[in-house]
């Protein structure tokens, strides 16, 4: 229980600055993804209506 109180106590005094960077690395993620493209084996699973459109 006090390593999750003190995990809690962690985030709080820090909230702005951790939020931000969690931030930061969702956007890089969503970046990374667009410039990545669609996977073969994605396309491939798309096409027979595994995935959707």
């Amino acid at each position: 229980m006090s390593q999750i109180l003190s995990a809690l106590a962690y985030y709080w005094a820090r909230q702005q600055e951790l939020d931000a960077e969690i931030k930061r690395r969702e956007e890089y993620v969503k970046q990374a993804e667009i410039e990545a493209g669609e996977s073969p084996f994605a396309a491939r699973l798309r096409a027979q209506g595994l995935l959707p459109l």
